[in-house]
């Protein structure tokens, strides 16, 4: 075997997704290979062979580590969002295996948990509108959901964090959703403030008009709990709000949460408003 031609087989070993896949599989047989080159005296081309191996084999073990790491976060996701409610997981623990799936496995986690969230608020809004005079029970009956709703949250902020993410603003959006729907509201209305920030700058469309409602249903209870006395809001609180209500009943839906939500009815009392400037009727 003359010098060219294993400057041919050397230089094959630069096409990635062919070889990598094939050393993967074969790297015993191409190792054994390579020891019996390596003895051939060509100068330069044995170091170069040696090396390119050496980097393949490198290449082998990342993934190979890689693949564990998004076993065990998915493993791991997957016993938090457990229908049985299994005991849940330390939330720095729970994140820091999250740190290390990749970019696909992650994509994987957010469309679970979102589904799991969503699950549980529907199951939440049945619970609730049950005919039951017993208003104890009707609590009593949404805590399960509640409880597999808020397994979601460290999920959704271990995503906020991840590099691979790069501050989707959706991922603040289920996080902001989760937050409020378990009682959380001022942490809720912070996710969602940057989820609007972040869906202006990564988005080339008008913010959703679920965030806006989201935000606004937030705000308004908090402002509803700094004005028990009964005074009005201050100027720009009343600004805010009246667009994040008028945006988000573009969407039929939401525009009927709006009207038949008593603490946004309350908070329109207290400022004087009614429903002409919002079209609602």
């Amino acid at each position: 075997m003359d010098g060219s031609l294993i400057h041919s087989f050397v230089n094959t070993l630069a096409w990635p997704v062919i070889v990598v896949a094939a050393f993967f599989v074969f790297r015993r047989e191409v190792k054994g290979l390579i020891d019996r080159l390596s003895k051939l005296s060509f100068g330069d081309v044995s170091l170069e062979l040696t090396d390119k191996v050496k980097s393949l084999e490198e290449h082998a073990r990342g993934t190979d580590n890689q693949g564990e790491a998004d076993h065990q976060a998915e493993k791991m996701v997957d016993v938090q969002l457990s229908h049985t409610l299994e005991t849940p997981f330390d939330e720095k623990e729970l994140m820091d295996i999250m740190r290390g799936a990749s970019k696909r496995t992650l994509n994987t986690i957010y469309r679970r948990a979102k589904e799991v969230r969503n699950e549980a608020w529907k199951s939440m809004q049945v619970r609730r509108r049950q005919d039951d005079p017993s208003e104890s029970k009707g609590e009593r009956d949404i805590k399960l959901p509640r409880r597999w709703m808020q397994r979601t949250i460290p999920i959704f902020r271990a995503l906020t964090e991840s590099e691979h993410r790069d501050g989707w603003h959706r991922d603040y959006a289920q996080l902001g959703y989760a937050l409020k729907d378990t009682g959380d509201i001022r942490e809720a209305r912070i996710a969602l403030d940057i989820a609007i920030e972040r869906c202006k700058q990564q988005s080339d469309k008008p913010v959703l008009p679920h965030y806006r409602f989201n935000w606004a249903y937030c705000e308004v209870r908090i402002d509803n709990a700094k004005h028990d006395d009964g005074h009005a809001s201050d100027a720009d609180t009343q600004a805010a709000v009246k667009e994040a209500l008028k945006e988000g009943s573009n969407f039929p839906v939401l525009a009927r949460a709006i009207k038949d939500d008593p603490e946004i009815q309350s908070w329109l009392d207290r400022n004087g408003l009614d429903w002409d400037w919002l079209e609602l009727q």
